[in-house]
């Protein structure tokens, strides 16, 4: 069995300049399969809806989100939790909007060393693709705040 820790910190993002981000994250033993990760992403985007909440922000479990769907409060941990057990580490990642009426809950997969963008919430996104822009290029700004 792998060892596993999980940490959390606020800190102020370098690679998207007026993002707060929490980080919380799942250390385990960096992953080289950029392809596993791709198609766990496409996986969730294509099997479990994005269904906003009804009213208000509230938390499903991975079990209900997979059977019921969800917003990206809820497909974002699955898509760690899925990525944690195939081995690759991953990180969630609130994405504060000031300005917009809702933040944004995305996460980063560790690969090579390197974090890359996976967003779960946003069908079509890739993998690499910061949430913004694939929101942008998708015609979906509406759902995060990118104009």
């Amino acid at each position: 069995m792998r060892n596993r820790t999980f940490s959390q910190r606020w800190l102020r993002s370098e690679d998207e300049p007026g993002w707060d981000v929490l980080r919380l994250d799942l250390e385990t033993e960096p992953a080289v399969d950029a392809d596993r990760a791709t198609d766990i992403l496409r996986w969730i985007q294509h099997n479990v809806p994005y269904r906003a909440d009804k009213e208000g922000e509230w938390y499903a479990g991975p079990v209900w989100t997979l059977k019921n769907g969800g917003d990206c409060t809820t497909l974002a941990p699955v898509l760690v939790a899925m990525l944690a057990a195939a081995g690759i580490a991953s990180q969630l990642v609130w994405i504060n909007q000031p300005g917009f009426q809702m933040n944004h809950f995305a996460s980063r997969v560790l690969l090579n060393g390197r974090l890359y963008w996976a967003d779960p919430s946003l069908k079509g996104a890739r993998l690499g693709e910061r949430p913004d822009i694939a929101a942008r290029r998708l015609s979906m700004g509406s759902v995060i705040g990118a104009s």
